[in-house]
């Protein structure tokens, strides 16, 4: 049973391998290869100092990096800290340093007004991805190059922390829910189950199989089946 976000990702790439996971333009990412690259990204977090329990923000647009960094992050033990783009910079500063975020993983644009930050409190590095990172900022490029392939994903209980979620912050501070890594898991779970509940005998199977712990990849044909079903 897969109980901790950081165990989705290999299993998911044991089960199924070469096929698509994940599509971005006009590339294509096996789950082959989102386990290299995670793998890659969790060992440079652990050479940045990155232990488990530390907070490391993620920070920046829905892309290949952010998913590649959140699942580098699980691997490592970290507690994900993902951080709302529509905050002001004031607001995306309070939650650096409420959170006492060791580690900030950023897009370009999003993370170099940070820089000045490092150092303050308990944040130690800010890692870029994107064109010619600031010589004071790490680049994400660099981790994915020379990291290991290979990191057995740190050991973490259900009832762990996984994450910290900011408010929007719209009636004062941004506020941070915590939440465990049985939670994360139960309502990507459970979204689904309750979207398909009425549809074909082949999406309930889909379910039943990720209610068992198999992370499931739902191809085209499939989602067009769902989407012609007449219930």
């Amino acid at each position: 049973m897969t109980s901790t976000i950081g165990q989705i990702l290999p299993v998911a790439a044991q089960r199924f391998g070469a096929r698509t996971a994940l599509s971005v333009g006009d590339r294509a990412f096996s789950f082959a290869e989102l386990e290299i690259l995670s793998n890659r990204a969790a060992d440079g977090l652990v050479a940045a100092g990155v232990k488990p329990g530390d907070r490391v923000a993620l920070y920046g647009p829905n892309c290949w990096e952010w998913l590649v960094a959140y699942y580098g992050v699980a691997k490592t033990g970290a507690v994900l800290i993902p951080v709302n783009v529509m905050l002001t910079a004031d607001e995306v500063r309070y939650v650096v340093e409420d959170s006492g975020t060791r580690v900030v993983v950023a897009s370009g644009d999003k993370g170099e007004p940070l820089l000045d930050l490092r150092g303050s409190g308990n944040l130690h590095d800010i890692v870029l991805w994107g064109d010619d990172p600031p010589p004071e900022a790490t680049a994400f490029a660099d981790w994915l190059s020379s990291g290991s392939p290979e990191f057995n994903p740190t050991s973490r209980d259900g009832g762990d922390l996984a994450a910290i979620c900011y408010t929007s912050g719209t009636t004062g501070r941004p506020k941070g829910a915590m939440q465990p890594h049985r939670a994360v898991i139960g309502a990507a779970v459970g979204t689904p189950s309750i979207s398909v509940a009425r549809c074909s005998p082949i999406a309930r199977s889909m379910i039943s199989a990720s209610k068992r712990g198999i992370m499931i990849s739902v191809e085209p044909a499939i989602m067009a089946a769902l989407k012609t079903h007449d219930p």
